[in-house]
């Protein structure tokens, strides 16, 4: 009875050697696990751009006001409304220690 037991646990253990070496040495699988790498670099940037796109909305709808528009003009364009006096002041100068 023993020695019945033992040859199954051989054949048994044989049996899955056979089967994580044909699974290794096979293309397919090989295939399976470069498609699922690249299936996870490919979710990875879809979801970076699905974030690129909500900030590019959401900039698009914040240019639409005019409250930036005029933040836009006094700052790139260097725009004042009329009755506003502007003041310029030079950088102070870094002391050499």
């Amino acid at each position: 009875m023993k020695k019945r037991s033992k040859d199954l646990k051989k054949w048994k253990i044989l049996i899955i050697i056979l089967i994580v070496f044909s699974l290794f040495f096979f293309r397919g699988f090989y295939r399976l696990i470069l498609n699922s790498a690249q299936l996870y670099k490919i979710n990875k940037q879809k979801k970076e751009e699905i974030n690129k796109n909500k900030k590019l909305k959401m900039e698009l709808e914040m240019i639409k006001t005019n409250e930036y528009i005029e933040y836009s003009a006094r700052t790139k364009l260097g725009l004042k409304k009329e009755e506003e006096i502007e003041y310029r002041f030079t950088p102070p100068k870094k002391e050499n220690k």
